[in-house]
């Protein structure tokens, strides 16, 4: 395998998102509504960031690419691709406790509203009291009662027999979930140096901070590692998740997303 220039990775990039634009979901022929549906939204949402990192791309002079926000948009292709993985693998059942999940983000949504009603900050007061009435109050009974015929599929009891609820969908961290689908590999050389750019930790600051003797700066200029970098994780992951598309909707070969490298 030879190692790739920035500009070729950009192409391959552009390679997987002609085969992803050009799916055609009247030829996906599965019973599964829900998995086929999931399936698309993780297509089109690794299509829109790949389109945008291009869009980027060709908006600003190389040298002021913004790489912090590619390798952030990186962290996501790579958390869907985990997902989607995970949920083939016993797509009825995930398919519904992905789906599901929903009722569980609505509640908390609405409790983290309700505790602050009464907050001493008068903007926050005000606001969370226009959101209570536009928003929860009409829906509260609704939102409990379906929260409470769900809940269950999303908690687990401790030792001493108290429910704790799951912090996302699947009760699984996203490297349980990498684990669990053979992605172990990926997870643990990609994920924890995309976060930097999240959580804006040192890893970021020691690329874009510049000291010298009469001040520092937090330059924008980036170089063609970092460029290269962002595109080929980008290609990475997208080439996973198209595969997997291909192969569990049998719309098209693994080889045809293999040749989007000769470049």
């Amino acid at each position: 395998m030879k190692a790739l220039t920035f500009e070729q990775h950009i192409s391959v990039l552009k390679n997987l998102i002609k085969i992803g634009k050009n799916v055609d979901i009247k030829r996906i022929e599965t019973e599964n509504i829900s998995y086929k549906s999931i399936m698309i939204c993780f297509l089109l949402q690794e299509l829109s960031i790949s389109n945008s990192l291009i869009r980027l791309y060709d908006s600003v002079n190389p040298q002021y690419y913004p790489s912090t926000v590619g390798y952030v948009m990186c962290r996501s292709m790579l958390e869907i691709d985990i997902n989607a993985h995970y949920i083939s693998e016993r797509p009825t059942e995930r398919s519904r406790q992905y789906i599901f999940y929903k009722k569980v983000i609505k509640k908390n949504r609405m409790e983290v509203c309700k505790k602050h009603l009464n907050t001493k900050k008068e903007d926050w007061k005000y606001a969370l009291n226009m959101e209570w009435d536009d928003c929860w109050d009409d829906e509260k009974e609704t939102i409990d009662r379906e929260y409470e015929e769900v809940i269950g599929n999303y908690s687990r009891k401790t030792r001493k027999g108290k429910n704790i609820e799951f912090s996302n969908w699947s009760g699984k961290s996203i490297r349980e979930m990498a684990e669990n689908v053979d992605h172990l590999e990926s997870y643990d050389y990609f994920y924890t140096f995309l976060s930097s750019f999240v959580h804006g930790d040192i890893e970021e600051i020691d690329r874009f901070l510049r000291i010298n003797q009469e001040s520092m700066i937090w330059t924008l200029q980036t170089d063609e590692f970092d460029i290269g970098n962002v595109f080929s994780n980008a290609s990475t992951f997208f080439h996973c998740l198209l595969s997997l598309f291909g192969e569990k909707l049998k719309i098209w070969d693994k080889e045809i997303v293999d040749k989007c490298w000769e470049v």
